[in-house]
């Protein structure tokens, strides 16, 4: 489990330079920090190829296309989040063999495909200005099912301890992206060429698992298992996407652009907690004692991945995207990164200890505090925005921590 680094473990000798080589090797030697290190790896890889997309739909379709992408990204996170039926969260705790374990989670995978279609269309007739923008917006929120599916596969290849196989995703997803950055003369053609390759990386992860039959009515109840899971996961996306659906017919395609541009980097800041909250989450299921240290722990490393960003947001803003305003917007919304830390590992502490009602109260309260988004941008548009946001992540990172020493305590009585 992380620690809270001490200040003498940050003084450099010849000694301390031998002790961290060991620290370093005993990490590599782990096979929760090698787990980790891979489902990290991947997901920073499909972030690269998110801030990827948007550079090149910048360059050849303007402000207006990434103005169109941060509009399906609405639906990409709302689908990726509710398709998934919550068996991350359940898949850990199945008493299924493996076989029929892995049935379960490529059936669901499957219906998340299927249900994607009607709801990325109504996305696109709800938001689209013309009709090209309606297919295209259609078309890129097929990520959805294709982001549901990978919460599924990372799970059950935690599970099987095959954490190798999930780079084999991250490839397809590569593929997609070269293929649409060269191939492409439209955003519609650009949205299929990258659907043809994240699901052609989904199909060949799926097709190195074993599987057995589960019967219908195992599948069902394994849904029904999961399905207290997504009303939690349903008021935490609420709270994290009605800012973009609110913003979106009261600002311009450019504002809300700047704005998708710097959030793509704060999301892109939780890669590394997300990563190793897949692997802690089993072991946090059977020691909830730990479930407070590593909060605190996460909060932390937040800080560092805070203080990385800041720069990278800035050199980025200046010399890539050439925005002015979004030079300083962006660094300042990272510094939400560690508060967010706190609240996601809180959250998901919570929920392996079983609280799931004290994450439904969590629910409520930040989507109650949406409500600070139109108000920031009454006062001072976009700037207002991100600092809504922040005071969000603050409130409701403070509320998480103590929710989670209470349901902590009560375990242990």
């Amino acid at each position: 489990m992380p620690e809270r680094p001490r200040p003498a473990e940050a003084l450099v000798s010849a000694s301390g330079v031998d002790g961290s080589w060991q620290r370093l090797a005993t990490a590599l030697t782990d096979k929760d920090n090698r787990d980790a290190l891979i489902v990290t790896a991947a997901r920073l890889t499909q972030n690269a190829l998110g801030f990827i997309i948007s550079l090149v739909i910048l360059k050849k379709f303007g402000l207006e296309g990434v103005g169109s992408y941060t509009v399906a990204s609405f639906g990409v996170a709302v689908m990726a989040t509710l398709l998934t039926f919550g068996l991350p969260f359940t898949l850990a705790k199945s008493t299924l063999d493996e076989s029929r374990r892995n049935a379960v989670g490529a059936l669901a995978g499957l219906l998340a495909l299927l249900l994607s279609l009607p709801l990325g269309a109504a996305l696109g007739l709800a938001f689209g200005h013309n009709a090209q923008e309606v297919v295209a917006i259609a078309l890129l929120s097929l990520g959805g099912a294709y982001f549901a599916n990978n919460s599924i596969l990372d799970a059950l290849l935690v599970l099987q301890g095959r954490t190798r196989r999930i780079l084999i995703v991250a490839v397809g997803y590569l593929l997609g992206v070269g293929s649409a950055s060269l191939m492409a003369n439209t955003l519609v053609e650009f949205a299929i060429w990258l659907a043809l390759g994240r699901l052609g990386g989904l199909l060949v992860g799926y097709l190195g698992l074993s599987y057995r039959w589960c019967k219908w009515q195992e599948m069902s109840r394994q849904l029904r298992l999961s399905a207290p899971y997504l009303l939690p996961d349903s008021l935490g996306l609420m709270a994290e996407q009605l800012p973009t659906a609110i913003l979106a017919p009261l600002t311009s395609r450019g504002e809300i652009a700047i704005y998708g541009l710097c959030r793509q980097f704060l999301s892109a800041a939780e890669t590394p907690l997300w990563s190793r909250l897949v692997v802690l989450y089993p072991r946090l299921c059977t020691r909830p004692r730990e479930c407070v240290a590593v909060a605190h722990a996460m909060a932390w490393r937040g800080l560092g991945v805070m203080l990385a960003l800041i720069l990278v947001v800035a050199a980025l803003a200046q010399w890539v995207y050439e925005s002015s305003q979004m030079q300083w917007l962006g660094p300042l919304l990272m510094l939400a990164i560690p508060l967010r830390y706190l609240l996601g590992t809180a959250e998901i502490g919570l929920r392996a200890v079983g609280a799931v009602h004290a994450t439904n109260y969590l629910g409520l309260i930040r989507l109650a505090l949406v409500m600070l988004i139109p108000l920031g941008l009454h006062f001072a548009r976009i700037p207002g925005v991100v600092v809504a946001v922040i005071v969000q992540a603050f409130i409701a990172a403070w509320l998480a921590e103590r929710a989670l020493r209470h349901a902590t305590r009560r375990e242990d009585a």
